[in-house]
């Protein structure tokens, strides 16, 4: 394992990719070798569709992106961690391409990865990111799993925008009772503008901030009383 034998490790790793890619993963994962051309390694696996050795020796970004368009045949658990290598920057890039690729198929690894990365990642940006691409339901499964460490009033407004619009009252409802980080003006505002197809939000909402009169006349003038 000698700088001077480069060409010779490349050689060695390059033969055995074509000819015995299980024992090439061998020497890669255990680090026989580390002088070899990292990049023609790279472009090797990816022409024999060896993703997670491509994104082990690619180094620029826009490989790297390349690559994680074939997430769905590389274990959700490396992309997971592999995400932790990267600038905060650059994971926001993988994600947005992930959500405009296939966000279905993906959106389950997507809301691990943003979770996870929740601190290096500024929660608007994440925030963004599935709005920009209309994902409430995505939206909603991620800050649901940070909502306890959530204190931004917009935030949380966005949550329960996300809860209604899904479906998820009986969530609505308990953020509503449990927590008071939000600004219940911009909420009632929400609830009053969009038709509820469950009202028991709205009414836990007046019961709490003392808005029965406001409540009472969306009742008559919507003809619900």
């Amino acid at each position: 394992n000698r700088a001077e034998d480069s060409f010779l490790q490349t050689k060695v790793l390059e033969i055995n990719l074509y000819e015995n890619p299980n024992f090439a993963q061998i020497l890669l994962e255990n680090n026989v070798f580390s002088h070899y051309d990292k990049k023609k390694i790279a472009q090797i696996a990816e022409r024999m569709g060896l993703w997670q050795i491509c994104l082990e020796n690619y180094t620029d970004i826009d490989d790297i992106r390349k690559v994680m368009m074939n997430v769905h045949m590389i274990k959700p658990n490396y992309i997971i961690d592999y995400f932790g290598r990267m600038e905060p920057e650059n994971q926001l890039l993988c994600l947005h391409d992930l959500m405009r690729s296939n966000p279905i198929q993906n959106m389950n690894l997507i809301i691990e990865i943003a979770v996870k990365y929740a601190s290096r990642i500024p929660i608007n940006e994440l925030i963004k990111l599935f709005e920009k691409n209309s994902s409430h339901q995505g939206l909603f499964l991620f800050v649901n799993r940070i909502i306890n460490s959530v204190e931004d009033p917009d935030i949380i407004l966005k949550y329960i925008q996300a809860g209604v619009i899904t479906n998820n009252f009986a969530e609505v409802q308990r953020v509503i009772k449990d927590l008071d980080n939000y600004d219940p003006e911009k909420v009632l505002q929400f609830f009053l503008d969009n038709r509820l197809v469950d009202h028991r939000p709205l009414i836990l909402l007046c019961d709490k901030h003392d808005y029965i009169e406001k409540l009472t006349s969306y009742l008559w003038k919507n003809k619900l009383i």
